[in-house]
């Protein structure tokens, strides 16, 4: 039996897990993924009691080496708002039944791979998808940063193969956001590149994730 859930920081049953998570980090507004470096954003938000929280968690399941830095901390809030936002737009696009079969696994670590770790891993049942989530000031179609973390997500791939069951398909995505406001005001071209991006994943999810598990169980009837 693949149990993914135990070399993972948090894991989900589904998207309504994840929501609740999301929301229980009682943020006083939405979550806005401004300009400026991770380590300067970071700064802003160590000790909030969300920052505190995740830190604890962080440091609570003794999987990793060292404490979560400032720059994670603020790329895991950048992730879940990323992934909340895809939540939305995939329950526009699934069945109710396939919207609660999609299992979330958070900061998942590679087996003996040097504590190597994937931002996520969506699971329906017998296909896994790696995804890395990747921020740009610039935008990432002409900046290299798709290639590089494509390019990545291969290497996991092939790491994950070693002892994933054969029967599994194994699919990458790389995610390049763009930051949404400077100062709290909001760059509308990078808002709409952002929400162009998540439809286009959460297309990507529906097709070569849910539908086609879907297609290969009729066919195994």
């Amino acid at each position: 039996m693949l149990e993914l859930e135990k070399d993972t920081l948090i894991h989900f049953k589904n998207f309504g897990a994840f929501n609740d998570f999301y929301q229980s980090l009682n943020l006083y507004h939405d979550w806005q993924v401004q300009t400026g470096t991770m380590n300067e954003r970071g700064v802003h938000i160590a000790n909030k009691n969300y920052g505190k929280q995740l830190k604890k968690l962080f440091a609570d399941r003794m999987m990793f080496r060292r404490a979560l830095s400032i720059a994670e901390l603020t790329s895991f809030m950048d992730n879940f708002f990323f992934v909340s936002r895809i939540s939305k737009a995939l329950k526009e696009k699934l069945s109710e039944e396939q919207f609660n079969g999609i299992e979330i696994f958070k900061e998942y670590k590679i087996l003996m791979s040097k504590n190597r770790r994937i931002d996520y891993l969506f699971k329906y049942k017998k296909a896994i998808l790696a995804i890395e989530f990747r921020l740009s000031s610039d935008f990432p179609n002409t900046s290299g940063l798709w290639q590089k973390k494509e390019l990545e997500l291969i290497i996991y791939k092939e790491l994950l193969r070693n002892y994933i069951p054969e029967d599994y398909t194994i699919r990458v995505y790389a995610f390049v956001g763009m930051p949404e406001y400077k100062q709290k005001v909001p760059i509308e071209k990078h808002l709409k590149y952002n929400q162009e991006n998540i439809e286009y994943f959460a297309q990507y999810i529906q097709y070569f994730l849910v539908q086609d598990q879907d297609n290969r169980s009729k066919y195994l009837q």
